[in-house]
């Protein structure tokens, strides 16, 4: 293949001859007559033709002389080397499937063949991570900071030196994918009310603590029934904001008032079920989130498999809080 040709100067000839002009007040300040008749501006223009002549044929170098030229500083070639990139394996075998060594992948037409043994899975996995945000109005998430604060104390408190970070929960995208299957959007919708109802299973009562989620799964929802056409009710029509106008500016509507009301009860249907679907979920595994709450308030972070643990037997060998070191007033999170 061969090497490609860099451009080492790519100036016009206007280019040139507009440069050429300007530097005349810096050697001759005298000459101050520069119109086009003048003999002076007509050598200039000359040299810029050649210039721009010379130019062209200087970034026509052949490749052999740039090969010797890259001897002459010593720069060897690299070698030919085979192409090589990551796969993802997926099966819907439930026992899973081996991927032997060499076995043949394809891109296009030109055969690929795997260098390492793999096993695939029929799963997928949804990753929560933590994001930095503003400080909490005391105001209006009074209960949320009054937690934090007595997590902090259960700690031993901030270190000389140290202020406070904070940190918002969302969900991370698996990818860059515009696809997703009906079922992945309703576990969404499940696990952004999980916030609201163990407020509510624990504390008894909800706070402004969830108003995050609450809003993502309210839009996620609207979305699955005005725009995916996922609700058997409303049936498969797309009730979408014109593209030259964002659903939130007020307008004339294209549907009528009672096919607005019932946009508006499936997009509640599909929030009030995903709700029972993670009352439902937590209130089985109660004792795990109680012990998962217990265990964050001592350190913080957990992995993946100490929740799994904790979910499949409902305490996953782990040890509560020393009674010593929680708040007086902690006793929601005690494990039954």
């Amino acid at each position: 293949m061969p090497i490609p040709a860099p451009i080492l100067d790519d100036r016009s000839y206007q280019q040139l001859r507009d440069e050429l002009v300007r530097r005349i007040p810096v050697y001759t300040p005298e000459w101050t007559d520069h119109n086009a008749s003048d003999p002076g501006i007509t050598l200039i223009e000359l040299f810029a033709f050649l210039g721009e002549n010379l130019l062209f044929r200087f970034n026509q170098i052949p490749e052999a002389t740039k090969l010797a030229f890259l001897r002459l500083l010593q720069i060897p070639l690299l070698p030919a080397v085979p192409a090589h990139c990551m796969l993802a394996m997926t099966t819907e075998e439930a026992d899973g499937a081996l991927i032997a060594v060499g076995a043949e992948a394809r891109a296009g037409s030109i055969p690929f063949e795997t260098i390492n043994e793999v096993e695939a899975w029929p799963i997928s996995v949804v990753a929560g991570g933590r994001v930095t945000t503003a400080a909490p109005d005391m105001a209006s998430e009074s209960e949320p900071v009054e937690f934090a604060l007595r997590a902090l104390d259960a700690i031993g408190g901030l270190k000389a030196g140290e202020t406070p970070a904070y940190y918002a929960t969302q969900l991370l995208p698996t990818d860059d994918r515009h696809l997703y299957a009906e079922s992945y959007l309703v576990d969404t919708l499940a696990v952004k009310m999980g916030g609201r109802v163990a407020e509510r299973l624990i504390r008894g009562e909800a706070s402004s603590g969830a108003a995050d989620d609450l809003a993502s799964a309210t839009a996620l929802a609207i979305q699955m029934v005005r725009e995916l056409g996922l609700s058997d009710a409303i049936g498969p029509v797309s009730y979408a904001a014109s593209p030259d106008r964002p659903a939130v500016i007020a307008g004339p509507r294209s549907h009528s008032e009672q096919t607005q009301w019932r946009l508006d009860q499936e997009v509640t249907s599909l929030l009030t079920g995903a709700e029972a679907r993670a009352r439902e979920l937590l209130t089985r595994h109660l004792p795990a989130l109680r012990q998962l709450t217990a265990l964050l308030l001592e350190q913080e972070t957990v992995s993946g498999d100490q929740v799994r643990a904790l979910v499949a037997t409902g305490h996953g060998g782990y040890q509560p809080l020393r009674p010593e070191s929680l708040p007086a007033d902690a006793s929601y999170v005690s494990v039954d």
